[in-house]
This record gives C-alpha cells, sequence and structure tokens, in this order.
C-alpha cells in the first residue's frame, strides 16, 4: 500500500498549473527517491495516463488521464445539470461563464464556456482556485461555519495573487460578511490585473451549498453599477440548479 501511496502522489501531482514534469524535480517536491519516482512514471507511462516527450524526457498529463477525468463530467449530477445553464449565460450575457466546486480543502473551477469577451488568463477549468482571491472561492467560504473557514484559511494561506488581492484575515471576514448578506461576490484584478468576476451559490440538500457559478469578463467592461443586474441573472439560474440539487428554497437574491 506504501508504494500506491507514492505512485498516487505522483500521479496527483501533475494535477498543478505546469505544463510538464521532470523527474528530479517531483522527487524533490515529493521528498521520494528519484528510483522511485522514475518506476512510477514509467508505470504510468505504460498505462498511458502520463506521455513522455522525447527530446526533453519531461512527462505530461496523458490521455487516458483526461479520458478517465471526463467520465465525473459525464456522470456528475451537478455538472451535468449545469453545462446547458452555463451556456444560457454565455447567451444572455456575453461574458465567460464557470462552475467551481469545493475538494475538501480545494476549490476547483470544473466546467466552463468561453464568451465573445474571452481573455485567456491562464485560469482554465481543472485549475485550483486561491480560496480568499476569487469570487467562487468566497463565495463558497461565505456560506460555512466560521471555523470551517478558519481551518482552510489557515491551512491554504492568505499569499496576495496580485497586489489587489484580499489579504488579511480582517479584510476577509468583511468580505464574506458582505457577500452572505447580498448572496454575492465579486472581485476585480485580484487573479487577473483586468478581469473581473462575479459569483453566486449553488445550494443542494438541507440547504448545503454545493457549487458557485460565475460570470468573467474584461473588468472595463462592467462598471460597478451592473454588477447587481448580474448577480440577479446568475441567482436565477442558480436557483434552478439549486431546486434540481435538492434545495427546497434559493435563499439568496430574493430582492
Amino acid at each position: 500500500m506504501k508504494s500506491l501511496d507514492s505512485a498516487m502522489r505522483v500521479l496527483t501531482s501533475l494535477m498543478e498549473e505546469q505544463q510538464n514534469f521532470g523527474v528530479s524535480e517531483l522527487a524533490g517536491r515529493l521528498g521520494l527517491p528519484k528510483s522511485q519516482v522514475s518506476k512510477v512514471l514509467a508505470t504510468l507511462r505504460r498505462h498511458g495516463l502520463v506521455q513522455q516527450d522525447p527530446v526533453t524526457r519531461r512527462y505530461s498529463v496523458g490521455l487516458r488521464a483526461y479520458a478517465l477525468g471526463s467520465r465525473f463530467i459525464t456522470y456528475d449530477r451537478l455538472s451535468r445539470e449545469s453545462l446547458p445553464i452555463i451556456r444560457s449565460l454565455v447567451e444572455e450575457t456575453g461574458h465567460s461563464a464557470r462552475l467551481s466546486v469545493r475538494d475538501g480543502d480545494e476549490a476547483i473551477y470544473l466546467i466552463g464556456v468561453e464568451g465573445p469577451h474571452f481573455i485567456d488568463t491562464g485560469w482554465h477549468a481543472g485549475t485550483w482556485l486561491p480560496w480568499h482571491a476569487t469570487s467562487a472561492g468566497r463565495i463558497l467560504l461565505a456560506f460555512m461555519e466560521e471555523e470551517e473557514v478558519e481551518r482552510i484559511i489557515a491551512a491554504k494561506g492568505m499569499a496576495p495573487v496580485t497586489s489587489y488581492s484580499v489579504s488579511s484575515h480582517s479584510r476577509l471576514k468583511t468580505v464574506l460578511a458582505r457577500a452572505r448578506k447580498r448572496g454575492y461576490d465579486v472581485q476585480r484584478n485580484e487573479t487577473t490585473i483586468g478581469l473581473g468576476t462575479i459569483a453566486v451559490p449553488i445550494f443542494g440538500e438541507q440547504q448545503r451549498v454545493v457549487g458557485a457559478l460565475s460570470l468573467v469578463f474584461p473588468e472595463t467592461v462592467v462598471d460597478a453599477g451592473e454588477e447587481p443586474e448580474l448577480a440577479s441573472i446568475l441567482h436565477g439560474r442558480a436557483r434552478v440548479l439549486s431546486m434540481r440539487m435538492g434545495s427546497v428554497v434559493y435563499p439568496v437574491g430574493q430582492g
């Protein structure tokens, strides 16, 4: 089981936002012997879960890993229900739309559809999100118990992504309280200069938040006065999703 655990550590390390990885690099990062990492990668390569560049000898995610991951989108109920709603958001607003969810102590950008105003900023589907600097991360935090929020932030930290990022606990508490009160959160320039996002919660059974629905836009295209209207549009779609996910009522965005 120890060797299996090491193999899983090597495989999951490829989930980081990086195109390819070297054996020595992974060994140093994971604290494992280089020979062991090399053997694990060779096995993963034989099974198509990783691929190796014949020139650089560096490894990257393989086609079969993608096929395996795509099964989640295919069979996960929230993902299936979200896709047509995300597409309708793009058609109505012209902005890119995203679904993000919590995975343990991580927040992940799971699905996205790009709109006409799309800017490639490097934030792609499958990216781990900084809780404190993203509207999706913060709207997920806003509806957690305070002790859970403190635990996650203590574990993940609040390193600023840009000079505009929320980076203090006192400021984060204020932002989360506001997001909880109005039912949406907005960030501008906190993850990428020139980019803005607005997110609302998706509720499931027992009024538990199961995801965040977001719009993404060039920061100069949407002024502050337009934010409530976009939030209202998002609330309408999130209300439909929430009911499909087992929520009895949608408790935010009522007025």
